[in-house]
């Protein structure tokens, strides 16, 4: 998996993902991207917020698992929590 598509302007949705969980989702990958709009929600667990972002229009977070980085780009019109 790559991307995520939240996109449903009929529709909200929440996911929740942890370090761990991504880590699996991108089997090898090094980066997520998830889509979305203002009525979708994303909670992170074990991530952190970077500064900047390298992906114009999107928010990046980062988390460790074993000694491997791994990034996610969400559109910045989501709602992330970081739990």
């Amino acid at each position: 998996i790559h991307t995520i598509q939240l996109n449903d302007p009929a529709a909200s949705t929440q996911i929740n993902l942890d370090d761990k969980v991504v880590a699996k989702l991108l089997n090898g990958q090094e980066s997520l991207t998830i889509l979305g709009d203002t009525s979708d929600t994303v909670t992170l667990d074990n991530f952190v917020k970077a500064e900047s972002s390298s992906l114009t229009g999107f928010e990046q977070y980062t988390a460790v698992v074993d000694n491997s980085t791994y990034t996610a780009f969400i559109d910045s019109d989501v709602n992330v929590i970081l739990a």
